[in-house]
């Protein structure tokens, strides 16, 4: 074996590696899934139960007097001065028509995609301790499918980030977006955090979690805060979505790839008005071993079609939403690669595009390090933002002003029409 084809086997493992050990001690990696996942979230859970009881217990009163009112289990947070947070909001998932023929539930099972009801999980989550271990596998199914929101306090009408996290499909939670919160937040905009369904293949069971449906339960949190988000303030029209790692492949799967979206009936030009790739993933090789073996092979099916399907470099379209591409200047193998072929193919069909190279980070260390003193990355998005929003309004300034003078045009024209003359006697 030559030195080069040696020294790339020993990045690309490293690669892998690296992408199932993304959670820091700041931003803590949640796993959640099935068969050896639930080991580890088992014992993450037990370290976690007694904080999380009193703190419980604390604010149970409070929560339940100012709590909106509605089916969703969420607790409400004031965080300094200028942040709430609502959290665990279950956004529901939905099966798309093509999967409901497919599900082959038992009569004791719910008849979805692997996520158990609402009311079923709540109803197990009520159990005593000796049942625990029973209800694991629904606690996690309700996990896979909530959101939490950071919002700017006494904030209305503003523009939002829907942002998904990362961990190489198969690790990682929604409370990595609170680094993006803390860099945004103050900056009046709101942040939707989401969790969902994590990515494992269980052979010895023959049972497997792949894409599609980690985007599809992204597009059903997308709807969620499409239809909802205004009730919490926020400005449905000023939707941006972001994604860090894996989860900027997701997010640039959402803003490229309109089916999952449409199943919605969404139009993902019309209602993702921006995309940040933050260390993302933009192309799912496929017929590369190497690259299975580290990385594609759990998540993805080794299908060519489907891989299509999951790359942003190949669903680009003109008209998709300007974007925002940032990378770290020390970066797991292929991320600057994959950045600048998706570069190439928004630049080749006329999509606004920004590529930034953030000094001094890592692949970690760009998300966690996001919104402290002084973080490039926080300024790059922030102008980002600015500058859509500014066009964004431009846009809206210039459509009004074009209505209002066809309104007035149309008014002068009634008025400026001679009556009718009298028919001769």
């Amino acid at each position: 074996m030559s030195s080069k084809r040696f020294l790339t086997l020993i990045l690309l493992s490293v690669f892998g590696l690296s992408l199932m050990c993304v959670a820091t001690s700041e931003i803590e990696a949640q796993p959640r899934g099935k068969s050896a996942l639930d080991k580890i979230r088992k014992q993450r859970e037990k370290r976690e139960a007694e904080a999380e009881k009193k703190a419980d217990d604390d604010s149970a009163a409070d929560e339940k007097a100012d709590a909106p009112q509605n089916d969703d289990d969420m607790m409400e947070t004031e965080i300094g001065e200028h942040v709430v947070i609502r959290s665990d909001i279950n956004y529901g998932a939905v099966v798309p028509p093509h999967r409901e023929s497919e599900d082959t539930a038992d009569a004791d099972a719910p008849e979805d995609d692997g996520a158990e009801p609402k009311d079923a999980v709540k109803k197990e989550g009520e159990s005593t301790s000796d049942d625990k271990e029973e209800s694991d596998a629904s606690d996690t199914a309700d996990r896979d499918h909530l959101l939490d929101l950071y919002l700017p306090k006494d904030a209305e009408n503003f523009p939002v980030v829907f942002f998904v996290h990362g961990g190489s499909w198969v690790f990682g939670e929604k409370r990595h977006g609170k680094a993006i919160a803390r860099g945004l937040v103050d900056d009046g905009y709101g942040v939707v955090s989401i969790n969902y369904t994590l990515c494992f293949v269980d052979v010895a069971n023959d049972q497997r979690s792949q894409f599609p449906t980690f985007v599809e339960d992204a597009a059903a949190a997308f709807k969620w805060t499409w239809d909802t988000i205004a009730e919490y303030g926020g400005n449905r029209d000023r939707i941006f979505i972001a994604g860090h790692s894996a989860g900027g492949h997701i997010a640039t799967v959402l803003a490229s790839n309109p089916k999952f979206l449409k199943a919605h009936e969404l139009d993902n030009q019309e209602v993702i008005k921006g995309q940040i790739g933050i260390s993302g993933v933009y192309e799912i090789e496929f017929g590369n071993k190497m690259m299975d073996s580290v990385i594609f092979g759990v998540p993805f099916p080794n299908d060519e079609e489907q891989r299509e399907q999951a790359s942003p470099v190949k669903q680009v379209r003109e008209g998709d939403a300007p974007a925002l591409l940032i990378y770290a200047q020390t970066e797991l193998p292929m991320i600057k690669t994959w950045a600048a072929s998706y570069k190439t193919a928004l630049e080749e069909h006329d999509v606004p595009i920004t590529a930034k190279l953030i000094l001094k980070r890592t692949h970690e260390s760009i998300l966690r390090e996001f919104g402290t003193a002084n973080d490039e990355a926080e300024k790059v998005v922030l102008a980002f933002l600015t500058d859509r929003i500014a066009e964004l309004d431009a846009a809206d300034e210039e459509a009004q002003a074009e209505s209002d003078g066809d309104d007035s045009k149309g008014k002068e024209d009634a008025q400026a029409k001679p009556e009718p003359a009298e028919s001769a006697k």
